[in-house]
């Protein structure tokens, strides 16, 4: 809950919210969802985290353990999707 907290706190600064990648368009997310997302990609060894916002709204997914990476980031894409 603290890192959503702090992202809705964050999305009214502007030199922040001009950081994230844009689903669709740029960065890490160019090849993932679409434009309703922005977000900030983490992934590291068995792990795969996406936090930002979709359509205003703030989410943060973690997963730790992964040993699916791919697997992993279609569990993510299509949450977000469904769900928001």
């Amino acid at each position: 809950m603290d890192l959503v907290k702090a992202l809705e706190i964050l999305s009214e600064i502007k030199i922040f919210m001009d950081s994230l990648p844009v689903g669709g368009k740029d960065g890490t997310l160019k090849n993932r969802l679409n434009s309703r997302v922005i977000a900030k990609t983490g992934t590291l060894n068995n792990v795969q985290n996406l936090s930002g916002y979709i359509d205003g709204d703030t989410f943060s997914i973690m997963l730790n353990g992964v040993t699916n990476q791919k697997y992993a980031k279609k569990f993510i894409d299509e949450y977000i999707t469904y769900n928001f």
